[in-house]
């Protein structure tokens, strides 16, 4: 099922975001932290385009 496959996928994509802050806490690295920015803007970004197509949010349920 695609929903399924999609939850594992944002499962994994939030440990390894979360894998990278405790990175950027320990280590005092920036780009770390940049790199979940950019990661997390690229999935709102997704969410807002997947809200603007109602076929696409009935197709994954």
């Amino acid at each position: 099922n695609n929903g399924d496959e999609l939850t594992q996928n944002l499962i994994a994509l939030y440990a390894y975001m979360v894998r990278r802050l405790l990175h950027a806490n320990v280590n005092n690295d920036a780009s770390a932290i940049e790199e979940v920015e950019t990661l997390l803007r690229n999935i709102a970004d997704g969410w807002k385009e997947v809200a603007g197509t109602p076929q696409l949010m009935q197709d994954a349920v």
